[in-house]
């Protein structure tokens, strides 16, 4: 297996990254979140990271685009490219990116679903077999009682009246 750019290497902090900051990060996302168990520990520390490759993958997309276009126009440059479709390490810049997006709000949804209480289920009303039920209608301002009978509609009763 051979490494052909390494972004997506095990390494946390590149020799040319600052590995206090990485630390600072973490600490802060622990700080912010406070993960409780091992297991909010581990999705905080993934966001983190997710937070520290995305910045990597921008700073490095914009070298890249620097570095594409010289002394030209940025815009006109990378136009140019992407009609020629040159623009290969462009494109794995943002799928490595967009891969450590959805790490990051993967991550965050899963401590979201972790930490939301268990809502009880709804209380159903007990069900009467056979007992009619009572249905409320108006006309003309007064109130009439309709009978339901199971299993019909409010529209297939009788009034009580006839």
């Amino acid at each position: 297996m051979s490494i052909q750019h390494g972004l997506s290497a095990g390494s946390r902090v590149f020799s040319n990254e600052n590995q206090q900051e990485f630390d600072n990060l973490i600490a802060e996302y622990r700080r912010t979140l406070t993960p409780s168990n091992i297991l909010e520990k581990f999705l905080v520390e993934e966001m983190a990271h997710a937070t520290w490759r995305l910045a990597r993958f921008r700073r490095l997309e914009t070298g890249l685009i620097d570095e594409m276009a010289g002394a030209g126009d940025v815009d006109t440059v990378l136009t140019a490219r992407l009609i020629e479709n040159t623009a290969g390490p462009l494109k794995t810049l943002q799928r490595l990116a967009a891969a450590a997006e959805r790490s990051y709000y993967r991550a965050l949804k899963q401590l979201q679903a972790l930490r939301k209480p268990e809502e009880p289920p709804p209380a159903e009303e007990p069900k009467s077999r056979n007992e009619p039920k009572v249905v409320p209608t108006h006309t003309n301002g007064k109130p009439k009682i309709r009978t339901v009978s199971p299993g019909l509609s409010p529209a297939h009763s009788l009034p009580n009246d006839c």
